[in-house]
């Protein structure tokens, strides 16, 4: 709730208070089951931490003239770290903390594949306030550039047509699911395959739904809020949309 606050998504002033008081109500919630683990909370400070540091981060990167979009994908993992947190506890209570490394790891690299999700979403939006996210960037877009509708739909319309750099994005997509699968193979979580695999399907979506739109469409369809969802609602709403 922060970062939307921080990053505009998200414009009721009253918001700025709730995330507090979810956190407040968090650590209560831990300290009945965790209170006595000293470990838990050596966690759960340097998560929320991470998380806070990151989304100032992912700020500066992304108003940066120059980025490696490979830096910005390891801070969207950083801004996530929070949600690991009840991750760890399960670990701890069942005596099985040496497979959080494995849950991290996969956390990690689901976080990122989600991010580009969201910057899909947000291109328009982040441009309009001066952020190159990450796929701002795989398009091949830079900061400073001053481009109207037209400029825009150009550009887009360039990236569709040069698919080495269009399915650059998808790659990159593919790579980190298959990351996750690795990192959390060893556990054998029938769910968490069956979640993976509708990663795959998704991502088979984005592709199909690149290689056949046009710039217009892509522009109006996808590179708005919620588009994403709608998208990949057509076939089977994979689990992450939920």
């Amino acid at each position: 709730m922060q970062d939307d606050l921080f990053d505009r998504q998200a414009d009721s002033r009253s918001l700025i208070f709730a995330p507090d008081l979810f956190i407040a109500e968090s650590a209560k919630c831990f300290a009945g089951l965790c209170g006595d683990i000293p470990a838990f909370w050596d966690l759960y400070g340097d998560c929320t931490a991470r998380t806070v540091r990151a989304i100032l981060e992912v700020e500066i990167l992304q108003k940066a003239g120059e980025c490696p979009v490979d830096a910005l994908l390891e801070k969207y993992a950083e801004v996530n770290s929070i949600f690991k947190v009840g991750s760890a506890a399960v670990c701890l209570l069942a005596d099985g903390f040496d497979q959080f490394s494995a849950v991290s790891q996969f956390c990690d690299e689901i976080a990122k594949v989600a991010q580009i999700y969201d910057d899909i979403e947000d291109v328009t939006a982040d441009l309009a306030d001066g952020r190159m996210n990450y796929v701002a960037r795989r398009i091949g877009l830079s900061v400073g550039d001053q481009l109207d509708e037209a400029d825009l739909l150009a550009k887009i319309e360039s990236w569709l047509h040069d698919e080495v750099k269009t399915m650059r994005l998808v790659s990159e997509m593919r790579i980190h699911i298959a990351c996750a699968e690795e990192a959390i193979a060893p556990l054998n979580l029938p769910g968490v395959n069956a979640y993976c695999r509708r990663e795959w399907q998704a991502v088979d979506v984005v592709e199909q739904t690149l290689l056949t739109s046009s710039a217009i469409a892509i522009r109006n369809e996808l590179f708005r809020p919620g588009g994403i969802v709608a998208l990949l609602s057509r076939p089977a709403l994979p689990v992450w949309t939920v």
